[in-house]
């Protein structure tokens, strides 16, 4: 019963995922996001010049200090090969988003079995966020792939008694990747999930065991090569990406911004971001929660400590974004690996004989991702 259920999870996973590809070419290019990013690496390609990212602006072509350039390395290598082109624009994250379903799976299958990895990632992918992100031309889904990657090593060091410098350095080049994507918060979106997580269990005695020198000095060696040789040819580059785009951006409403303005937003306004994003899944876990207590939910996350781990992943974006005006709403995102873990265990759970059965209909894992893919 169990491969007959998990053979019909993977076709529709499948199938999803197909369909989504078959419509990276439904639209042009939607201004002004991923109209930047598609022409910073047609730029690239055109130019010849893979070290300085350029974009075009009524002044004239200038060089593109707002992202690290790995994105742009991908979109510009699928330009190269297959030519330029919207679907061609939206390869990576399409790629992308594949790469983060298969941790998904792989997450999900380690700790709470094949079916629950295989429900998470179903989840994911059928969620508001991912769905449409995975077609678009954005750096979001190639940061959240690969955060998600040094996320899950980082993990798994973290509650190994072996193999910890294997894991530590796959993280650790999948979190300086990542870096090389869209910077700094790459460092906060690994590392938050995990220190919430310690701090819940009151149990930080892991980080001892992480060869900080060794994966220090492999995601320095993965990071600076282009940072330096970018700073040589556009002196003031460096400043302006770490303070202006990062750190001013965080503290700020006027950072400077020299390719367009930020989008502003009420404090807070991440969780809504995250409860909009995570649709129709959010609505879906919020009454199954009133469905079950709260009270239960917490104690049966203080007995898991995988299940734990997945909702402080599945919130950590958020919480950091609170108190962040200048945002997106693909900054939750890396949110939504772990709410769909923590999604898939809560509604392969079983509450009884006295469910309410529309509702148990509407939220099996087989029929929501096809309202969601309809509502989409």
């Amino acid at each position: 019963m169990f491969q007959h259920q998990n053979l019909i999870s993977i076709l529709i996973l499948f199938g999803a995922i197909l369909l989504r590809g078959a419509l990276l070419e439904y639209t042009d290019l939607i201004d002004p996001t991923e109209a930047r990013y598609a022409s910073v690496a047609q730029e690239m390609v055109l130019l010849g010049d893979w070290l300085t990212p350029r974009l075009p602006m009524p002044e004239g072509v200038v060089p593109y200090m707002g992202k690290p350039p790995l994105h742009f390395w991908l979109t510009a290598s699928a330009y190269s090969i297959f030519g330029i082109d919207e679907w061609t624009a939206r390869l990576p994250s399409w790629l992308s988003a594949i790469a983060l379903l298969l941790v998904i799976v792989s997450f999900g299958r380690r700790f709470f079995g094949e079916r629950v990895g295989l429900s998470a990632a179903l989840i994911a992918f059928s969620s508001v966020i991912l769905f449409f992100l995975s077609g678009a031309s954005v750096t979001d889904v190639t940061l959240a792939a690969l955060v998600t990657g040094s996320t899950y090593f980082l993990y798994l060091l973290a509650i190994s008694d072996g193999l910890t410098r294997k894991y530590a350095l796959i993280s650790s080049a999948c979190m300086a990747l990542a870096f090389l994507t869209k910077g700094p918060i790459a460092v906060i979106l690994v590392w938050l999930p995990l220190l919430l997580w310690s701090a819940v269990q009151k149990n930080f005695r892991w980080l001892k065991s992480v060869p900080w020198l060794t994966s220090g000095l492999l995601f320095f060696a993965i990071t600076s090569p282009w940072f330096v040789a970018n700073e040589i040819n556009n002196p003031g580059s460096f400043r302006y990406f770490f303070w202006n785009e990062n750190i001013a951006r965080y503290l700020f409403k006027d950072y400077g911004d020299k390719y367009g303005t930020g989008h502003v937003h009420p404090y807070g306004t991440s969780w809504f971001m995250l409860f909009a994003n995570f649709m129709p899944w959010s609505l879906i876990i919020i009454w199954k929660s009133f469905r079950r207590g709260w009270r239960q939910i917490w104690e049966r996350l203080k007995s898991d400590q995988n299940l734990l781990f997945a909702l402080t992943w599945g919130v950590s974006a958020a919480l950091f974004f609170t108190f962040v005006r200048q945002l997106h709403g693909m900054y939750v995102l890396p949110c939504i690996p772990g709410m769909a873990l923590f999604s898939a265990v809560l509604l392969e759970e079983k509450e009884g004989k006295h469910s309410l059965r529309t509702f148990e209909f509407l939220s099996d894992r087989r029929f929501a991702p096809v309202l969601s893919l309809i509502l989409i």
